[in-house]
């Protein structure tokens, strides 16, 4: 900041200074000198928003040691290219009334801060914290600026095409809409809003008649066919008929609006004009799958020969059957709709299950119950509860049952004596976590032990 004291005496001092690092991204040094300048446009701006509160600002200046920077800032920003385009309206619009003016790398206080001091020769340097020599002077005496870089010299400029072609389009202006009704009925609003802007007398009311519908329709079809159809109006205007050329066995002509009709045996039928000749419309047109994705839609997501038939009686679309089908595999609903429970992988039997030995001698053992038992059939007598011990050969799947009296361990174990000795003893057996069952296998295993360690011992 230059503070006037005096006519010919002034001071100057630092108000803020501000540095940041370059990315990561390797950058031309343009560019970096550019952001550089983005950061300084970007400080002073809030200096001043915060200063000019309470000191009278006069003027604002900016210095930079990059030639090109300084002949970036002077050309339109529309010139550049993306990058350098933002940047330079990005700092004109900041400050709009700065003045940009050139300075020597070695009179530029910036470079202390870019080429780092040492913390001893911080304190008094003077360009640091006081700037150039020449800002004491009367801004009369701060010399002639350099002369800017002409345009030709420039980096960043954009190419500039010497001559306008206008080709023909290559996709339909309407890809961005999903809904066949919403673009027609767009479009029915647009041509209604442009002929009440050009004053053409018609009777309108508040809602979309009939005939601008159609009308609309007819302007989105013949927009689809010049992208689909470049050469086939102008091919069928010349000859009238096409004889070597795939769609010529569907005899397509133009008819009086300029729309691509098929061709066909009904002229005479009583059939409506667009059963008799239906619309061409090409198997990679948008406005085919709109057409197809509205009939799937009205028609409650029905099959291919719904579809097919009601769309035949305005369109013909090549190769219909193909657009119908990704319509329908595209469709959320029908694909949920038709979604098959996956079968899980079953696991393999158990070893026991698939292997060849005697019967019962891999049980797996369960309890069925409870019945009510009567211990005599007087008046009085006492009915208490029983139960059934289910063994179940695990490889032939035999069933032998055994009478409990109760849920206890030793009515257990004397069941499975029972069981023993009928069937013989078996090598293993299987039973969930039942009390009972915890502890038979427990008191077993004790006597295993208790046996085993008399014979140790002996």
């Amino acid at each position: 900041m230059r503070v006037h004291d005096a006519p010919r005496a002034s001071s100057v001092m630092l108000v803020g200074s501000k540095t940041k690092l370059a990315p990561l991204k390797p950058l031309s040094i343009p560019r970096l000198e550019l952001n550089a300048a983005v950061l300084l446009s970007r400080w002073m701006s809030r200096i001043f928003l915060l200063l000019n509160t309470h000191i009278d600002i006069v003027d604002m200046c900016a210095w930079t040691d990059s030639l090109i920077v300084l002949s970036w800032l002077t050309v339109p920003h529309d010139t550049f290219k993306q990058y350098v385009s933002n940047r330079v309206h990005q700092v004109r619009a900041l400050l709009p009334s700065c003045q940009c003016h050139h300075v020597s790398s070695g009179m530029n206080p910036a470079d202390c801060k870019s080429r780092g001091l040492m913390p001893s020769e911080l304190p008094h340097h003077q360009l640091y914290w006081q700037g150039t020599a020449f800002l004491r002077d009367p801004p009369q005496e701060w010399g002639s600026d350099i002369a800017r870089l002409p345009i030709a010299e420039l980096s960043e400029v954009k190419s500039m095409s010497p001559a306008v072609c206008l080709a023909a389009p290559t996709v339909e202006w309407f890809t961005r809409v999903s809904s066949y009704d919403a673009l027609i009925r767009v479009v029915a609003c647009v041509r209604r809003f442009i002929d009440i802007f050009r004053r053409r007398p018609a009777e309108r009311s508040n809602a979309l008649t009939r005939a601008e519908l159609d009308g609309a329709t007819r302007v989105v079809i013949a927009a689809s066919q010049r992208v689909t159809f470049p050469t086939l109006i102008s091919d069928l205007r010349k000859l009238h008929r096409l004889a070597s050329k795939p769609l010529a066995w569907l005899c397509p002509f133009v008819d009086s609006e300029g729309i691509i009709r098929v061709g066909g045996r009904l002229r005479h039928s009583e059939l409506p004009y667009d059963c008799r000749h239906p619309i061409l419309l090409a198997k990679g047109s948008y406005l085919a799958l709109l057409v197809c994705r509205h009939w799937h839609k009205i028609t409650g997501h029905s099959g291919p020969r719904v579809m097919t038939f009601l769309i035949h009686r305005q369109y013909w679309i090549v190769s219909l059957r193909s657009v119908v089908h990704s319509v329908i595999s595209q469709c959320t609903r029908c694909v949920r709709l038709r979604a098959s429970i996956p079968t899980p992988v079953m696991v393999d039997l158990p070893e026991s299950w698939v292997s060849q030995c005697r019967p019962f001698s891999c049980v797996g053992v369960d309890y069925a119950g409870p019945i009510p038992i009567r211990e005599n059939k007087l008046r009085k007598s006492r009915t208490y509860k029983a139960y059934i011990a289910v063994f179940v050969c695990m490889s032939v799947k035999a069933v032998h049952l055994e009478l409990v009296s109760d849920l206890s361990t030793p009515a257990f174990l004397a069941a499975f004596d029972r069981f023993v000795a009928r069937r013989g003893l078996p090598t293993t057996v299987y039973s969930d976590c039942g009390t009972n069952f915890v502890g038979a296998d427990r008191q077993l295993r004790q006597l295993i032990n208790s046996i085993l360690n008399h014979f140790l011992v002996t």
